[in-house]
């Protein structure tokens, strides 16, 4: 499942980066790639349902990772119901705490509201990535540091751009 979530995924940046978000071939291979989203979640809904969150002690740091990423990559309606799961599952040390910063993000900027790590970036439409806005932006690193997450500049430079808080 790690496999099949993430290995289009890098193919998928390099082709916005040279195609644009809105290519035809972005397209071609979001067709693909939501077909294999579905089918990872499914699996993910079955495996939670039964056994709970697959948690790092359990089922390994590979297996426990994964099931973060496609959660991550769910619709919001998933992501908000396993969200507390997941916060349970960091609090007993059974998943990454830089993981529920990402999964939080996500929700927040699905919402429609700022988000507290800075970790949501948007391509703009003309293939330059963006931040969503980002709540107590002064101190977003001292929170990124909190967690290991690197510093918001950091993280900016892989995506080809300069941060300057707002």
């Amino acid at each position: 499942m790690f496999e099949t979530d993430q290995s289009q995924r890098k193919v998928m940046e390099e082709v916005r980066r040279r195609h644009g978000s809105s290519s035809p071939e972005m397209t071609d291979l979001w067709k693909k790639q939501n077909a294999i989203d579905k089918t990872n979640i499914s699996r993910l809904v079955e495996i939670v349902e039964l056994n709970g969150w697959p948690g790092l002690r359990g089922v390994g740091d590979r297996a426990a990772t994964s099931a973060f990423l496609i959660l991550q990559h769910a619709d919001y309606a998933l992501q908000k119901k396993y969200l507390p799961k997941f916060r349970a599952a960091v609090a007993a040390g059974e998943a990454r705490p830089w993981n529920l910063a990402l999964l939080e993000d996500r929700v927040l900027t699905r919402e429609g509201k700022k988000q507290i790590y800075g970790s949501q970036w948007k391509d703009n439409g003309k293939g330059v990535m963006e931040l969503y806005p980002i709540e107590d932006e002064p101190n977003v690193d001292k929170r990124r540091q909190a967690l290991h997450m690197p510093p918001i500049a950091e993280e900016a430079a892989g995506y080809g751009v300069e941060y300057r808080p707002k």
